[in-house]
């Protein structure tokens, strides 16, 4: 009797082995333009949509409120003084909270003219 031959299981079911495609360097340089010019297209938006929205620096609204002094009164208590919109106001934060308090008031605009009454 003979000897029944061993055959490797992919040649016994007739299966082509599995190849890893090379990775060249055309294929990385190509992925990485890719991943470059997408990453511009989301710095341009955002940017975009920073100046829309009024946030990040050189905004209207951060410019608004300004810290003109800063004072320590304590290890806890601290005093701001800020100029909004031309108001000035005095916001004191203490270790149990924060309160604000208004020094000057800017009057609102039309504020000398008479108020003319509707008629009845």
């Amino acid at each position: 009797m003979s000897e029944p031959t061993v055959l490797p299981i992919a040649e016994a079911v007739n299966l082509p082995l599995r190849t890893e495609d090379p990775v060249s360097f055309a294929l990385m340089l190509k992925v990485m333009l890719i991943t470059a010019l997408l990453l511009a297209v989301v710095y341009v938006v955002l940017r975009w949509y920073a100046q829309r929205a009024n946030i990040g620096p050189g905004s209207v609204a951060q410019n608004a409120v300004q810290c003109t002094a800063t004072l320590r009164l304590s290890a806890r208590t601290k005093v701001y003084l800020l100029n909004a919109a031309g108001n000035q106001v005095l916001v004191t934060e203490t270790s149990t909270g924060v309160s604000v308090t208004r020094l000057t008031e800017r009057p609102a605009p039309n504020a000398d003219a008479p108020q003319q009454d509707a008629p009845a």
